[in-house]
């Protein structure tokens, strides 16, 4: 807001008293303005332009019909004190409309902001609307886009083709322009202020550590993981340094003495497992100032005066979820985190077990008018697969409105596949309770499920120029319906990347991480750096802080550990690399595919041996899969390239069913850019196979994934299990194991047809 002062001369009376009054409001306003200046300096304006995509899952959206409406969901952070807001987008429309009564409407928080007649002679448009701040208060704002659209003055068809307008989502943009309000000194800004899955712009924090001791890393990883968590899904950077980095907020690590030593008069007084919050200290050089500090970030101090005490107060930031204290410190007298399960996890649901729509998301829901759908997400754990005559049970409590025509239907769609549909046959209405839908069990995908319902409701009189009455086209699906999952074995062919981006698996099968190490090729920031994103990402897909993920500058002496290795290729040990689909280097090898066909119903039926064991031992049904049935192979001497990192997984050469991830580049700045490009959604998308290479300098995030090396399967921990899955790995073994099975069978049949004989010639001899 801009201030006018407006001022009147007067006669001087005395030139004394003027001289006074003038200098005293000439050193008023230098007071003023040196506030002013200090404050803007503080709180800068920040303009930030954000694709719509990266707000809100959107896409290009046709509405039909004569009315049509979209939603979106806006996020607005508590932190931001917007100044100004902007949506552009663009839509096409159908060049039979008419412009007189056709429009496009954009609302906010159901006010309308901008109308847009639909011309037929230039049906390609452009728009931008101004979102005033004064609506955009923090939490998630709805925008919607509303369309009228008719093709004559007279009597029409309600339904008809000609009827649409196509709203580019996917190439829309928000405009902001804001700054950051003060951080208040309150340790409860940690749930809800500091690190918060509405801020959608780039969020960093750097982690400040006295050295570069794995121990000293394995607290900046708790820490690490912890925040990424309260980002829930939104990307977001870290970084290790050991001075304060501006611009963003800081986590100081260590014990007291290091904190007193590094921050001087400005360490607050630490007794036993401490937590303080304050403003970012401003700095010089490495040096932090007596004075002056930056009010929109913060600077976390993790302390204690004992390491172990360091490392209860570290457990304890990861852990804040709720807006308490509201204390800008605190003494940490314990912390215990809940006792956790394998194949726990974010929404993750449990085989066998029955919940309802309440608990999956879905509150009742009434349908109004003749279209509209609305999903449920079901997440199953990676482990699990279901056997292929099983189902997922569907168990409806439902009623519809009456003077609906006999055509009427509710349509169930499972992943977008129709799978039923239940007939609405009474014109006078009805009830349903315990209304049962199978839903094929082959159908459910590892991690994310998505359950579709989408009525369509005809109304009983239609007609040319006839009124269609549509208030009482309802279908209500009640919050108490259920849905149960089957019973589920644990079986798993891998290497599989995408499942890390999906719920991080297999260094996630225990939620804490507990068997999982983290391998640091090299003593450097930026790989520690790399490290801390690639164990936040996977605690973030889990939605639980790595408690129990170790690092180490040596490979893990422990041979049954999940290996996440990270570094420049040169430092990383060849022993660990033996099982890798690539060799780099002088002694280097690939196999270069030549061809491809679908897979086989069942994994691994690639060769007869798989064949014959399939007959006695066969995995659970698995999703279709491209397969490499012949390959080039070649050994040469080559190398990865500049401005290349390279993300490959592969079965650990320590220890059967356990694997290893490798993120690697030529050097460590490259291996820290692929780790920062591993938070790109897009790049997730693309990740899949044994081998990912990523193109560091690309603009648009390209990759390059393929499946090069060879399977390995991991189930449960029963024996049974564990034999299947070295059987089905290493499918020769079951080949020798049924030929000394053979061989032992027929000495036995030998020795007890010798012992018949000696036993029949000595009673013939007799």
């Amino acid at each position: 807001m801009e201030k006018y002062i407006s001022t009147q001369a007067h006669p001087k009376k005395n030139g004394r008293g003027g001289i006074n009054v003038l200098a005293f409001l000439l050193g008023s306003f230098l007071v003023l303005a040196g506030g002013l200046f200090s404050s803007s300096q503080a709180q800068e304006l920040i303009k930030l332009k954000l694709p719509l995509t990266r707000v809100a899952p959107v896409q290009t959206t046709k509405l039909h019909g004569t009315l049509g409406s979209y939603w979106v969901k806006v996020p607005i952070p508590a932190r931001w004190q917007i100044e100004k807001a902007t949506l552009h987008f663009s839509y096409v429309n159908s060049t039979a409309l008419i412009p007189r009564n056709s429009r496009l409407t954009v609302l906010l928080n159901n006010r309308p902001l901008a109308q847009v007649t639909l011309q037929p002679t230039s049906p390609v448009g452009d728009v931008a609307v101004s979102l005033p701040p004064r609506l955009l208060k923090p939490g998630y704002q709805e925008v919607e886009f509303n369309v009228v659209q008719h093709y004559t003055l007279d009597c029409e068809e309600p339904t008809a083709p000609e009827l649409w307008t196509v709203l580019e989502l996917d190439k829309s943009y928000l405009e902001f322009e804001f700054r950051l309000k003060a951080v208040p000194l309150q340790l409860r800004a940690i749930a809800d202020f500091l690190f918060d899955p509405r801020l959608t712009g780039e969020s960093r924090v750097n982690l400040v550590i006295e050295d570069l001791s794995a121990e000293k890393i394995e607290l900046a990883g708790l820490i690490a993981s912890g925040l990424a968590v309260r980002f829930d899904y939104r990307p977001v950077v870290f970084s290790v340094s050991q001075t304060l980095q501006p611009k963003m907020d800081n986590v100081l690590v260590g014990e007291a003495k290091f904190v007193k030593s590094f921050l001087g008069e400005r360490s607050p007084e630490i007794k036993g497992a401490f937590l303080s919050l304050m403003h970012l200290p401003l700095m010089e050089g490495a040096t932090v100032l007596r004075t002056g500090s930056d009010p929109g970030h913060a600077l976390i101090v993790v302390s204690g005066e004992k390491i172990d005490q360091v490392r209860e107060a570290a457990r304890t930031l990861a852990a804040i979820s709720f807006s308490y204290p509201g204390t800008p410190s605190m003494e940490v007298k314990e912390i215990r985190f809940p006792a956790v399960e394998e194949s726990q996890g974010k929404n993750l649901l449990t085989p066998g077990e029955k919940y309802s729509f309440q608990a999956l998301g879905l509150e009742t829901t009434t349908f109004r008018g003749m279209w509209g759908s609305r999903s449920i997400e079901l997440r199953i754990p990676t482990p699990f697969v279901a056997q292929a005559n099983e189902f997922v049970w569907v168990t409806l409590h439902m009623a519809y409105g009456s003077g609906m025509r006999k055509d009427s239907v509710l349509n169930i769609y499972f992943n977008e596949k129709y799978v039923s549909s239940i007939f609405l046959e009474n014109p006078q209405g009805g009830i349903f309770r315990n209304y049962q839908v199978p839903v094929p069990a082959y159908q459910l995908r590892r991690g994310r499920n998505v359950l579709t319902f989408s009525p369509v409701l005809t109304p009983l009189i239609t007609g040319w120029c006839e009124y269609i009455q549509t208030e009482n086209l309802l279908l209500t699906i009640f919050g108490d319906s259920t849905l149960k999952l089957p019973p589920m074995t644990g079986w798993v062919d891998l290497p599989r990347m995408e499942l890390f981006f999906q719920d991080g698996f297999p260094f996630t099968r225990w939620p804490d991480g507990r068997e999982t190490t983290v391998f640091l090729a090299e003593k450097s920031l930026d790989t520690v750096s790399a490290a801390l994103n690639l164990v936040a990402i996977l605690s973030q897909k889990i939605g639980y802080p790595a408690t129990g993920i170790r690092f180490s500058f040596e490979p893990p002496k422990e041979a049954n550990q999940e290996v996440l290795a990270v570094g420049p290729i040169s430092r990383v040990p060849p022993d660990l690399l033996k099982g890798a689909p690539i060799q780099i280097g002088k002694d280097g090898s690939i196999s270069y595919p030549q061809l491809k066909k679908p897979g086989p119903e069942s994994a691994g039926e690639d060769s007869w041996v798989r064949r014959l064991l399939g007959r006695f031992v066969s995995p659970p049904v698995s999703e279709t899969r491209t397969t490499l049935p012949w390959a080039a192979f070649s050994a040469q001497a080559s190398g990865l390239g500049a401005e290349r990192a390279i993300l490959t997984q592969f079965q650990s050469p320590r220890q059967m069913g356990r694997s290893v991830l490798l993120l690697s580049a030529n050097t460590s700045r490259e291996v820290l850019r692929g780790a920062l490009m591993l938070w790109e959604p897009v790049v997730q998308g693309r990740i899949g196979g044994d081998v990912s290479i990523l193109e560091l300098p690309s603009p648009d995030f390209q990759v390059a994934s393929g499946e090069l090396g060879s399977k390995y399967y991991v189930g449960d921990k029963r024996a049974v299990s564990r034999l299947t899955a070295a059987l089905h790995t290493y499918p020769w073994l079951f080949l020798l194991l049924l030929i000394l099975a053979f061989i032992i069978l027929a000495y036995a049949f030998y020795r007890l047809l010798k012992k018949q004989r000696k036993r029949r010639i000595g009673h013939e001899g007799s």
